[in-house]
């Protein structure tokens, strides 16, 4: 995904405050037509962190699927060594 990076000061004063106050998406549209949303930065890293999550669940469920599992000790030690470079 692409990033457009806008300075601080482009955006308007009631912008700045409602995602601050808000803590909601903000919806950019034009004619009525939804052109992008507009997160906070905690938002979005949020949202970046879940969605890290739940493709390595779903690369565990292709493994599964596949055949390719592990016995409970060799679980653990990879599970061990993931979290300690994550």
């Amino acid at each position: 995904m692409k990033t457009l990076i806008v300075d601080h000061d482009q955006l308007g004063g009631p912008v700045k405050r409602q995602l601050r106050r808000e803590k909601t998406a903000l919806v950019v549209d034009s004619n009525g037509q939804t052109q992008a949303y507009l997160v906070d930065a905690e938002a979005y890293d949020g949202m970046q962190a879940r969605l890290r999550m739940l493709e390595g669940i779903a690369r565990g469920e292709k493994a599964i699927r596949q055949g390719r599992v592990f016995t409970q000790a060799q679980a653990k030690k990879r599970m061990a060594r993931w979290l300690r470079k994550n």
